[in-house]
Formats: C-alpha cells, structure tokens, sequence
C-alpha cells in the first residue's frame, strides 16, 4: 500500500466519520421536530430506506458531461455491472451506517426524559 492509497483511505474513513455525525445531528433535529416515537420511527425507516435503495440500486454507475440539476442531462455510464453480493453488501453498509446513528440521534432524548421523570408524548 503506497502513501496515495493510506491517504485516500484517511479521507474515506473521514468522511464515514461525519456521514455518521450528520446522521447524528439529523436524527436529533427529527425528535426536536416530532414527539411521537411512532412517527420518529417512521421517518427514521423511510429516509434509511431512500438512502439504503439508490446505494444499491446506482452501485457501479456515475453520471458523465455536465448534468442539470433539475432536469438531469448528463449521461449516466455504467461502469461495471456488480454482482448482488456486491449490491447488498454496499446496501447493507449504507443501511448500518445510516440506521445506527439515525436512530440513536432520534430516540437518545426519550432515555434522558424518563430519567428526569418527564412524559413522553
């Protein structure tokens, strides 16, 4: 392993540290925002589901020329077509990646209220 891949993994492992970070502080503005553990809950599934299906569904692809915001007009190549191990392993470590962070950002203020004795609404 050569000084360029050591630094390319540096900024890979950094990167994952603040997706996990940002994942954190989302799932913290999502309990400041809603109340109810179900409704937390729901949110928290259906934005790692979105992130977990377009990880999967877009492995081995990236878009090409100048793409449009809105309207996309790049040309989307396919790089190389992986196999489902490969899908589902890159899902599976978006889905942890996403799901754990989420989560303990969202429901980690209900432990510290029914430490103080409040209610939960």
């Amino acid at each position: 392993m050569g000084f360029t891949d050591g630094i390319w993994q540096a900024v890979a492992y950094f990167l994952a540290a603040l997706w996990i970070w940002t994942m954190y502080r989302a799932g913290q503005h999502i309990h400041k925002e809603h109340r109810s553990r179900i409704r937390i809950t729901a949110i928290i599934l259906g934005i790692v589901g979105l992130f977990t299906y377009f990880s999967w569904s877009t492995l081995g692809t990236y878009v090409e020329g100048d793409p449009d915001l809105f309207f996309g007009d790049g040309d989307t190549i396919r790089d190389y077509q992986p196999t489902n191990v490969q899908r589902n392993r890159a899902a599976t470590t978006i889905f942890l990646l996403t799901l754990l962070p989420l989560a303990g950002g969202g429901l980690q203020k209900d432990d510290q209220r029914a430490q103080t004795g409040s209610k939960n609404r």
